[in-house]
Formats: structure tokens, C-alpha cells, sequence
């Protein structure tokens, strides 16, 4: 079915025009590009974001390509996956046989001892919202910080572009050829090769040394100082502070998401407490939670965010947001079903939207329980006690 139509690229100008020929190369653009920019406030955040996961990234190239199509084959992203296979192949970096490797639940080559982590921790992401300590350990042998958060952020980057190019209907480019077992099944359900563990995503201490986001050089602290202004986010972005490229990168997509997207600031409350739920994140939750509060929710709203099924909610736009945040992170995309209903309510700019929001406050909470950020009230807690 039609989802998201392609922009007509003579209509940009200006800023969005130069970042639409900087993802056009070649002059041709991709339709994943000419689909995207029919948001294009969305698009000129996320392309920082983009950005750096394909170009800055502190991976190398090959532990990048591990990670994106891994990731992508769970999320059964034909168009993403496709993509993939052919940036790994031009480039030399995997091998025929390592690519279709990537395609089964207990890969069978002989990957080295970080490469096959690489692979753990897509897996225990898609299962289970966070990393074990087994992987975390492997991994941290062999890669530094700045890497392994690259690792993670990459992993929630490529599960964002796969929700977004199944929901949104991306086509594959005709350049790209749908190749028996190198190819997802189309709009199906998500893959998961490990059985969900709650206990991954809730590690009991942090991982790597808070940084001060406040400290940060001019540069970066901009992009930050609406968050630093309302005291949000700052767990979050001081426990990555310690990598200000991540930190400058990151940051524009999701002050585009929590303060100025076309969703109205219920909605986006909405959306992210509910994708902390699901992600088993109880510090994005406890935080998102205690923002709603201090915006004024009502208690009993939150607690039907946080508890209730979508039939609970007389108001229409908020039954849906329910069952399209809990459909994304079950299947990885938006179904016909629901993707039609959503039609009547809201607008193409707002569709995207929801499924930006979505995959954003997915990679801070998969980066917060891999990191192991612990909510503020058991510190308290723990403070307490020790004090005590």
C-alpha cells in the first residue's frame, strides 16, 4: 500500500536544499532521501545523527556493516538490509559468506572474539532493550568508550531507519536486487534470535565514568542548553559528555523530538513514556515520567500511559499513538491496519514524527541501560541507606 509520497526536490531551497544534494550523491537522490524530506525539519535534525553513525563513526567500517545489516535483518528492513549488503560488498567489507552468516540466529564462521560481541549485543538489544554483562565485559576488551557507545548508538540509528523505511514504504533503489536469502521478508514481523531478559536491560550499577555536560566547550553545550535550561535529559547527556562528538551529533534530533516536532507536548510525553516502558529503561522512564508531572499531567494519565492497553483511552489520536508505539517495538514497523487508521487522524508529517519519536527515545534508552544509568530514585535510595 502507498504510504509517505517522494517530495518533489525542486521544491527545497535554502539549507534544506544543500542537505537534500549532500545525501543526493551523484545528483541522484535515493528514494529513501526524496521519502524522508517530505519532513523536512525532521530530516535536517536526524541528518547530524546520520551523519555520524555512517561517517564519523568510531567503529571501522566492517564492525559498522556488522552491526547495520545484523540489525536491520531483525528488524526485516528489506530496503535497509539491501542497502547494506551492497556498501559491504563495494566496499570489500564482508565477505558473500559472512553476509548471509549475519541472516542466522547462531552465526556459524569463526568471527573474532569482538566481532562475534558486536553480533551479542544486536541481539540482546532487539530481545531484550540492553546489553549483558558478558558481552558489555567482551567488547569493552576490545573497544574503547567512545566505541562502544558508537556500538550502541549505531545499532538504535539502523533499528530507526528500519522502522522508518518499512512504515514509511521505501522502496528498494533500482540499482538494488531483492537476492534469495539476502532478502527480509517485506512488512513482516521483526526476527528475534534470543529470548527476551529483562535482567539485561536493568543492570545493577553504571558502566562507564558520568562526564559533566555542563562543562562542555561552547559548541556543543549549545545544542544542549534547552536541556540544561529545564534540568531534562541530564543523566543522560552527562553519561555521554565524555564523547562530545556523540553529544553534538545526537543532540539536535532529540531537542526536535521532545520540543519541536508537529506533535503536540502530550503527545510527545506520551510517546516517550510509553517506548521507556516497553524498553524496560526505568531511568528515560522515571525521567520522562517526572517531566509529564511538571508539565501538568494528571496523575491517572500517566499511570494509563504507563499500564493501560490503547482501549482505554477515549481520545482517538491517543489510542492510536498507544498501538503504533507498541507495534514498533514488537514488529519494527507500523502495520497496513494501523497505518489506515492512523490516516484519519493525523497528518504524513505527523506519521513520520511518531515514528521518529519512537526510534529516538528507543537508541537514549537502549544507551541508557547499556550504560547502566540508574534511576535518580535508587540513588536516592542507595544514598539514603548508606547514609544511614
Amino acid at each position: 500500500m502507498k504510504r509517505i509520497e517522494k517530495i518533489d526536490p525542486e521544491t527545497l531551497t535554502g539549507e534544506p536544499r544543500k542537505i537534500f544534494e549532500r545525501w543526493s550523491p551523484g545528483g541522484k537522490p535515493l528514494n529513501i532521501v526524496l521519502i524522508y524530506f517530505r519532513n523536512i525539519d525532521l530530516n535536517r535534525t536526524w541528518s547530524y545523527m546520520a551523519t555520524h553513525l555512517f561517517l564519523k563513526n568510531t567503529l571501522s567500517d566492517r564492525q559498522r556493516e556488522i552491526v547495520v545489516l545484523r540489525i536491520s535483518w531483525q528488524c526485516a528492513s528489506d530496503y535497509e538490509f539491501i542497502q547494506h549488503v551492497r556498501i559491504a560488498r563495494e566496499g570489500g567489507l564482508l565477505s558473500e559468506e559472512e553476509m548471509r552468516d549475519l541472516t542466522i540466529a547462531d552465526p556459524a564462521l569463526s568471527w573474532s572474539q569482538s566481532e562475534r560481541a558486536l553480533i551479542a549485543l544486536c541481539d540482546e538489544l532487539i530481545a531484550s532493550h540492553g546489553v549483558s554483562d558478558e558481552t558489555w565485559r567482551t567488547l569493552s576488551a576490545h573497544l574503547d568508550n567512545n566505541q562502544l557507545m558508537d556500538a550502541v548508538a549505531t545499532a538504535g540509528g539502523y533499528t530507526w531507519n528500519s522502522m522508518a523505511t518499512s512504515s514509511f514504504g521505501v522502496d528498494i533503489e533500482t540499482n538494488m536486487v531483492r537476492e534469495e536469502g539476502l532478502t527480509p521478508s517485506w512488512n513482516g514481523d521483526a526476527f528475534q534470535f534470543l529470548q527476551t531478559s529483562d535482567a539485561i536491560a536493568n543492570v545493577s550499577s553504571v558502566r562507564l565514568a558520568f562526564g559533566d555536560a555542563t562543562q562542555l566547550e561552547p559548541s556543543v553545550r549549545e545544542r544542549i542548553e534547552v536541556f540544561l535550561e529545564k534540568g531534562a535529559r541530564t543523566e543522560f547527556f552527562n553519561m555521554i559528555a565524555s564523547y562530545p562528538k556523540l553529544v553534538r551529533d545526537w543532540a539536535p534530533v532529540i531537542r526536535y523530538v521532545d520540543f519541536e516536532n508537529t506533535l503536540s507536548p502530550e503527545e510527545r510525553s506520551l510517546i516517550a513514556i510509553r517506548t521507556a516502558i516497553g524498553c524496560a529503561s526505568r531511568s528515560v522512564a522515571e525521567e520522562r515520567i517526572l517531566a509529564a508531572q511538571n508539565d501538568g499531567w494528571a496523575r491517572s494519565d500517566l499511570e494509563e500511559i504507563k499500564d493501560a492497553s490503547a482501549n482505554c483511552f477515549q481520545d482517538q489520536r491517543r489510542a492510536l499513538l498507544i498501538e503504533a508505539v507498541d507495534e514498533l517495538l514488537e514488529k519494527k514497523i507500523i502495520g497496513d491496519d494501523l497505518w489506515t487508521r492512523m490516516g484519519g487522524a493525523f497528518r504524513d508529517e505527523e506519521l513520520m514524527d511518531v515514528v521518529l519519536s519512537t526510534a529516538i527515545e528507543l537508541m537514549v534508552c537502549w544507551m541508557s541501560n547499556a550504560l547502566g544509568i540508574q534511576p535518580a530514585s535508587a540513588a536516592q535510595h542507595s544514598n539514603s541507606g548508606n547514609a544511614a
